[in-house]
């Protein structure tokens, strides 16, 4: 008999521990917490439903409850915990995470020094019928993509070259208005 998870009726599921299974769904799957158990999670993190997804949140269910985990899967947890939510990694633990520790506060910093720049918020290869070879088409706004992954603003399209483009270090392509040709059609 499966459960209904908020991805979805289960497919399996695995006692992890006495009140936190695992659950694995069609698309995806998560942990639950029972509510005893769930109350003892820190409230920065905790969910009130006591669910908690495969992505991401599944390292708060380990890093409060490491002995229903192999110690690889803790040390990755607080990995995960500083790099995807560094903030309540702070909140709960009092130690601060640095910007090599985590990808947000890196994405974060990279939005806050780029808000007046023009960022990249879509970007095509020279496959495109508009883009030269050796070229990238980027689509650009003011600032970029805010943390929701919305954009606002007119967007103007630009050509790069693909050398200058794969070498922005992972993060979004910031737009230099003078050496950057512009070009009407968008992409």
């Amino acid at each position: 008999m499966s459960t209904s998870t908020p991805w979805g009726p289960s497919q399996g599921k695995t006692v992890l521990s006495l009140g936190i299974i695992q659950y694995s769904t069609a698309g995806h799957g998560g942990i639950h917490v029972c509510p005893s158990l769930n109350a003892q999670i820190h409230e920065a993190w905790r969910e009130e439903n006591g669910w908690y997804e495969e992505d991401c949140d599944w390292a708060v269910v380990a890093y409060h409850f490491p002995g229903a985990f192999k110690f690889a899967e803790v040390t990755s947890a607080i990995i995960t915990l500083k790099n995807w939510q560094p903030h309540q990694y702070t909140r709960v633990t009092g130690q601060p995470v640095t910007l090599k520790e985590s990808h947000t506060l890196r994405e974060e910093a990279f939005r806050e020094a780029n808000k007046q720049s023009m960022v990249s918020v879509s970007v095509v290869g020279d496959w495109h019928k508009a883009v030269p070879k050796g070229m990238v088409g980027v689509t650009a706004c003011i600032g970029g993509r805010n943390e929701r992954g919305q954009y606002s603003g007119p967007l103007r399209s630009f050509l790069v070259p693909a050398e200058e483009y794969r070498a922005r270090d992972g993060q979004s392509f910031v737009v230099d208005l003078a050496q950057h040709q512009e070009v009407e059609a968008p992409f």
